[in-house]
């Protein structure tokens, strides 16, 4: 089953994701704070995934990267494609940064939606391959 998950507290967006992958047959869950981010980590660790979708800035009190950090952690980003993406890629913090590149975890503006769900279906595909 191809099914991602879009992290962002921004229901328009997540909206316009999921009908961009719905046109490619991907089928799509949203999670919009961290406190749902954590509770679906501990009750699925993200099992029948193949890949997430996550905003940097969330209105609650976590980032982006701190939700994947212990995703991580929890060894839930294992063989999962993430793609991450911030409306100004330039607040992601170093540290932040060092993280998202040593995991390889490509960073989107979100001027490049259109070619992040481009890389998505792309990489989906090749793991049915």
């Amino acid at each position: 089953m191809r099914r991602v998950l879009i992290v962002d507290d921004n229901k328009e967006v997540v909206r316009a994701l999921s009908d961009m992958l719905e046109i490619n047959d991907i089928m799509s869950d949203a999670i919009h704070n961290s406190n749902d981010f954590a509770t679906l980590l501990s009750t699925t660790n993200f099992k029948g995934l193949s890949a997430i979708i996550m905003d940097y800035n969330l209105e609650d009190t976590r980032n982006g990267v701190a939700l994947l950090v212990d995703a991580d952690a929890k060894g839930a980003l294992f063989k999962k494609e993430v793609f991450f993406y911030s409306g100004n890629i330039d607040y992601i913090k170093k540290e932040e940064r060092d993280f998202l590149i040593n995991k390889k975890i490509r960073v989107f503006s979100k001027t490049q939606m259109s070619s992040m769900v481009d890389d998505i279906v792309i990489k989906i595909s090749q793991q049915r391959a």
